[in-house]
Formats: structure tokens, C-alpha cells, sequence
């Protein structure tokens, strides 16, 4: 069972990317996808999920998020302006105290 606490802020989330039917929105670090099926579910909207794991993106494809992606937040395949938003929610970037700043928000953002 999640804490009030969590699903407080995964709702908080959520509203935050105010997305909507036609949307077009990327998760980073998105791991099997939960986060990015409760958006497309509950919004309507396309979600792109991308992780650098490639099990956990298989994970994220069976659970119907056919457009994900294994890559590396650092350097996102996507094109400047693709997505109408996107977010990272608790990532562990190994071997860094924080997202350096030239890489986030990503450039793919409108």
C-alpha cells in the first residue's frame, strides 16, 4: 500500500504537466513505465517513456507504451521542441551530485 504522502505527490505530478488529449509528453528514468500509463490513462495524452535500462523499457512496452525508448538522459534522441512536456521523477544519476544544467529541462521541450 503507497503513503498518502506518495500519492499526494504523484497526483501533485501530474496536474503540474496539466496534460491533455493530443498531448505529447516524455518521462525520463520512466524504469517500467507506471508513471507514464497513469498520465496517457488518466489524460488522454501520448507519453513517450525512456529509460536507460533496456529491461526495464521492455517492461514499459509490454505494459502498452509502445513508444519508449532505452537512452541516455544526457543525450535525448529526440528532436528541439518535440514534446509539450516532460519530467524525471527520481532519478539516481550515478556518480553525480545533481542533472547538470545544459541538460535539463531537455531541449526537446515546446
Amino acid at each position: 500500500m503507497r503513503s498518502r504522502f506518495y500519492t499526494a505527490y504523484k497526483q501533485r505530478l501530474q496536474e503540474f504537466l496539466r496534460a491533455e488529449p493530443g498531448g505529447l509528453f516524455l518521462e525520463v528514468g520512466a524504469d517500467t513505465g507506471d508513471a507514464a500509463v497513469t498520465l496517457r490513462s488518466r489524460s488522454g495524452a501520448e507519453v513517450v517513456a525512456v529509460d536507460s535500462s533496456l529491461t526495464m523499457i521492455a517492461q514499459a512496452r509490454d505494459r502498452g507504451l509502445p513508444r519508449s525508448a532505452v537512452a541516455d538522459m544526457h543525450r535525448l534522441p529526440f528532436a528541439t521542441g518535440q514534446f509539450d512536456g516532460a519530467w524525471a521523477d527520481r532519478v539516481r544519476v550515478p556518480g553525480a551530485s545533481r542533472v547538470q544544467p545544459d541538460c535539463w529541462p531537455p531541449r526537446s521541450i515546446r
